[in-house]
């Protein structure tokens, strides 16, 4: 009777909101939930949320934009496993491709401030936005240097390659017609390959 699940998920117009996982937190004080969440006990999540020991919210948790679907998509977006990270942190894995608005695997590791993570399990973090992008691609690798960007259509021709030495680079895409294509980014480290969109 001590633990508050009044109000916790209420129906969303794009589809029923439901509780899939539950994961308690390093410090024994509060729960992470995930699933299909759009909104708890009144305040706006996404996919994911944390509370205290009596299940109450907290509100400064979370606040961004969460995990996401590309827009088209978004009626599918939701967590459905978290575990806690013997390095501190929490594994989280489901069905999104976004947090806070940049590019994610569905496997990241959540740092144990709640507000920043690591991109699967590598220690180098690859994103890139907007996607769908319309005349730019912004890159970034959290750590080390990218070495090049190559850009794939949907059959593997090489459509153009960039030479770099920054961890950043924003690519010009104007010249793509509407279309799915691939980025491939080489760091001295890794290599990482993503599709992305193109929509004018």
């Amino acid at each position: 009777t001590t633990f508050n699940n009044y109000n916790s998920i209420n129906e969303s117009i794009q589809h029923t909101q439901t509780i899939s996982t539950i994961c308690p937190t390093h410090a024994g004080n509060g729960y992470l939930f995930g699933g299909w969440i759009d909104n708890y006990q009144g305040l706006a999540r996404k996919s994911i949320v944390l509370t205290d020991e009596n299940g109450f919210i907290k509100p400064n948790s979370f606040v961004g934009s969460g995990f996401e679907m590309m827009p088209d998509e978004y009626d599918n977006e939701n967590v459905t496993c978290i575990v806690q990270a013997q390095n501190g942190g929490y594994y989280v894995a489901g069905n999104f491709n976004y947090f806070n608005g940049l590019y994610v695997d569905p496997l990241v590791r959540i740092l144990e401030d709640l507000s920043s993570i690591k991109d699967g399990m590598d220690e180098i973090v690859f994103n890139f936005y907007p996607n769908p992008a319309n005349n730019f691609l912004n890159i970034r690798i959290a750590e080390g240097i990218i070495k090049s960007i190559e850009i794939y259509n949907q059959t593997g021709q090489l459509l153009r390659k960039i030479n770099s030495n920054n961890s950043r680079e924003q690519v010009d895409i104007s010249a793509l017609p509407p279309g799915n294509y691939f980025i491939r980014a080489i760091s001295r480290d890794d290599v990482f390959v993503r599709e992305f969109v193109v929509l004018r």
